[in-house]
């Protein structure tokens, strides 16, 4: 634990060339490595998956996050994202 900084620079590299796929490997080796209570690898992980149209899973990284800090801005924008996305992909629409 505590080692996943090589690991998530080389996710930014490949998200910087559009290789998103390629990314989530990395970031999901950066989340394996995270020390505990570090959220940039899970968020930047969900975040590389709602663009891959993985909804589910990256709102599943949100709510990993949530569980242990359920006041993160981060990670209740990034679960809110997700929703929305969900929504948008069934052709639904939010209603606050």
């Amino acid at each position: 634990p505590g080692r996943s900084e090589g690991y998530l620079y080389k996710g930014y590299v490949h998200i910087d060339a559009g290789r998103m796929a390629t990314a989530a490997t990395w970031l999901s080796k950066a989340v394996n490595f995270a020390a505990p209570g570090e959220t940039v690898p899970q968020l930047t992980l969900a975040h590389v998956e709602l663009i891959r149209g993985e909804n589910a899973r990256a709102l599943q990284l949100c709510n990993v996050v949530l569980s242990s800090n359920p006041s993160d801005r981060d990670a209740q924008s990034c679960a809110a994202a997700c929703k929305a996305s969900r929504l948008a992909s069934l052709g639904e629409t939010a209603i606050d």
